[in-house]
Parts: structure tokens; C-alpha cells; sequence
């Protein structure tokens, strides 16, 4: 029986959101992002920190594939895709291959 391995990316995203004044105002701009992030790209996304905080948001996503290349080219697409984003202002992105 062949083994194939699994490789799991794990990214630590930090977020400026200018434009919102309320934490109303920031969950919806979360919400939409974590939205597009599960949808667009397979990936699982929490709200990690600064939940009480209305213009800074950090968020923890994983992915996990058996080629670790899908993984890394991936994670450049999503920071791409965060870097478009006209709502935030990505200011960190970190991230672990394990």
C-alpha cells in the first residue's frame, strides 16, 4: 500500500480595516473577507485576535494538500487576493508549512 503525506500551511494574516468606525461595522468587512477566503480558496479562516478592536483584525487560516507547491502557490494567491482587497489593509502575513 502506497503512504502519501499530508502537508498542512498555516497563515497568520494581519489586517488595518480604515474604514471602519464600529465593530459593526468591522464584523461585516470580517465576515465578508473570512467569506471569500472559504469560498475562493478552500481554506479554513478564524478570527484569531483584536476582536474588540475596531480597525485591526488578525486572522488564522489553514490548508492542508499532499503537494506541498499547491500549498505554497496557494498561500501567494490568497495574500495576492488580501493585498486587491479594497476594504483592508493587509499588514502581515506569516506563514508555517508543517
Amino acid at each position: 500500500m502506497a503512504s502519501s503525506k499530508a502537508y498542512i500551511m498555516e497563515l497568520s494574516i494581519e489586517m488595518y480595516l480604515e474604514s471602519c468606525h464600529s465593530l459593526k461595522g468591522k464584523r461585516q468587512v470580517v465576515k465578508s473577507v473570512i467569506d471569500r477566503l472559504r469560498k475562493n480558496y478552500n481554506a479554513s479562516v478564524a478570527e484569531i485576535a483584536f476582536q474588540d478592536s475596531w480597525q485591526r483584525c488578525s486572522l488564522g487560516l489553514a490548508m492542508i494538500s499532499s503537494d506541498t507547491q499547491v500549498l505554497q502557490k496557494q498561500a501567494h494567491t490568497i495574500e495576492n487576493f488580501l493585498r486587491d482587497c479594497k476594504d483592508v489593509e493587509l499588514i502581515r502575513v506569516d506563514s508555517t508549512l508543517i
